[in-house]
């Protein structure tokens, strides 16, 4: 009698350990579940977001840009016209000093510095430019640091 017990509470141990493996199996099916729900969530909460500030800027009034590596990285349509270039003209391949007439660069250099270093949270002036057809016209700035796919870069608005 004392083998055939032996066995059953081996029999039972397995069995109990099978148990614990199978509940253990369906708890990690449903964390894996609820994490992928909230990964989908967040996702399409940033979707949205995304969506939300992508529209108030092509909306906006003002120009709005980003300025990475002194290029600049992003303009808005309204940046656009009042430059009068198009934006595969400009993204990545121009940036604001270029755009600016030689006696205001070294005020624009001094103020985005001030933003990337974080001397100043926002800085505003106003400098003159040069529209691609060789008008000059007087705008406002208004920009600050920030940062862009992970890097620093200005971010920024201007009005003719």
């Amino acid at each position: 009698m004392g083998e055939k017990y032996k066995k059953e509470k081996k029999r039972s141990k397995k069995e109990s350990m099978v148990g614990k493996k199978e509940g253990m199996g369906k708890r990690l099916e449903k964390y894996s579940m609820e994490l992928e729900q909230r990964v989908e969530e967040r996702t399409r909460g940033l979707r949205e977001t995304e969506e939300k500030y992508r529209s108030l800027a092509e909306t906006s009034l003002v120009g709005v840009y980003i300025i990475q590596d002194d290029v600049f990285k992003y303009v808005n349509n309204t940046f656009t016209k009042i430059f009068g270039y198009t934006r595969q003209e400009i993204e990545n391949k121009i940036g604001p000093l270029n755009l600016t007439v030689p006696e205001d660069r070294e005020m624009v250099k001094k103020n985005i510095q001030k933003g990337l270093s974080g001397e100043a949270a926002s800085v505003e002036y106003e400098i003159r430019c040069q529209r691609k057809d060789g008008e000059e016209i007087i705008v406002g700035v208004l920009e600050g640091g920030g940062s862009y796919q992970g890097k620093p870069a200005i971010i920024g608005t201007l009005i003719d």
